[in-house]
């Protein structure tokens, strides 16, 4: 679904698989929003970016070790 700012096509939000919130995905340096999003798409294999999934479970781990240790 695009996303609209003042008129202007400025991104899209993403729906990587039914029941997951979506993502929000616009233009970088040097990237166009389809090249953009063929990105996403190719990095959410779980539902959300890899490095955002990876960046989640390192939080959640340092949580558990800070509430155990």
């Amino acid at each position: 679904m695009p996303l609209f700012l003042d008129g202007r096509r400025v991104g899209a939000v993403l729906r990587t698989r039914d029941g997951v919130h979506p993502l929000y995905v616009s233009v970088g340096h040097r990237i166009s929003l389809p090249s953009a999003i063929r990105w996403v798409l190719a990095c959410s294999a779980y539902g959300v970016p890899e490095p955002i999934r990876l960046a989640e479970h390192l939080v959640n781990r340092l949580k558990r070790e800070r509430h155990h240790g």
